[in-house]
């Protein structure tokens, strides 16, 4: 997949998940272009300092890397920025090992433990939660109720499976 491919697909989603709207708009300003902070904020109409944190964050996860040179008159250093789109689908592809484990392990609490809730308030507690407080609800007094959490488990396995599959197949590209 190129790197421009995901920019514009689920790269999008991650560039925001990382850094927000107005990274997405930072990130449509630079392009293929190498640019100065000051220069990025001048293009998005944003303040240096917010351009200059996106920039970091991006940094931070790979997909920007900079230059810089001192500046002869001022003796300041000037840093050019430029992204490294091509190290997106590795950040996906970890993002998605990552929602995976979050997954199994949610699935392994659900498999694990019973739950019951308060039909006033709708509140969920696990058996010793419930146990707890003998089974009465601590707001409202009301008898709690056992939950049926095999629609949650068959959910969580399908989205395991499917993220799997999409995982394989994007490794294996």
């Amino acid at each position: 997949m190129e790197g421009d491919d995901l920019l514009e697909s689920s790269g999008i989603a991650i560039i925001r998940g990382i850094t927000g709207e107005k990274g997405v708009i930072v990130v449509r300003a630079m392009g293929k272009e190498e640019l100065t902070d000051e220069e990025l904020a001048e293009r998005t109409n944003l303040k240096v300092n917010i351009v200059r944190s996106i920039l970091y964050k991006l940094h931070d996860h790979g997909l920007a890397t900079y230059r810089r040179e001192r500046d002869k008159k001022t003796g300041w250093y000037i840093y050019y920025w430029r992204l490294t789109i091509d190290r997106l689908k590795d950040v996906i592809l970890q993002r998605k090992r990552l929602v995976i484990k979050n997954l199994k392990e949610r699935l392994e609490y659900e498999l694990g433990s019973k739950f019951f809730f308060c039909p006033c308030n709708g509140k969920r507690y696990t058996y010793e939660e419930a146990l707890e407080h003998n089974f009465s609800c601590p707001d409202c007094s009301g008898v709690m109720l056992e939950i049926d959490n095999s629609r949650i488990i068959e959910a969580l396995k399908s989205q395991i499976e499917k993220l799997e599959k999409e995982l394989s197949s994007e490794e294996n590209q």
